[in-house]
């Protein structure tokens, strides 16, 4: 097991059809894949000195997709994001 990254450079340079297709090659890596509800855990992983994954926030309930905390999850757990 493993973290995988491709740094696609600071939101002013990003090159959106780059993005796509590297996403996709990235996915293409994986096999088979087929899109469904999941079971997820928290995690984190360090980049460059930066930490990435789905952290639960100490001061409530919800959990924050890191870096920048600019989506959390909160229950009932149902797959809606909020911003």
């Amino acid at each position: 097991m493993g973290t995988d990254y491709w740094f696609a450079g600071a939101t002013a340079e990003c090159d959106n059809q780059l993005m796509a297709k590297k996403l996709g090659d990235m996915i293409n890596t994986l096999g088979k894949v087929k899109y469904c509800d999941i079971k997820i855990s928290l995690f984190q992983t360090l980049i460059d000195g930066v930490i990435f994954g789905l952290l639960a926030d100490g001061n409530s309930t919800s959990i924050v997709l890191q870096p920048s905390s600019t989506i959390s999850f909160q229950p009932p757990w149902d797959g809606e994001y909020y911003t």
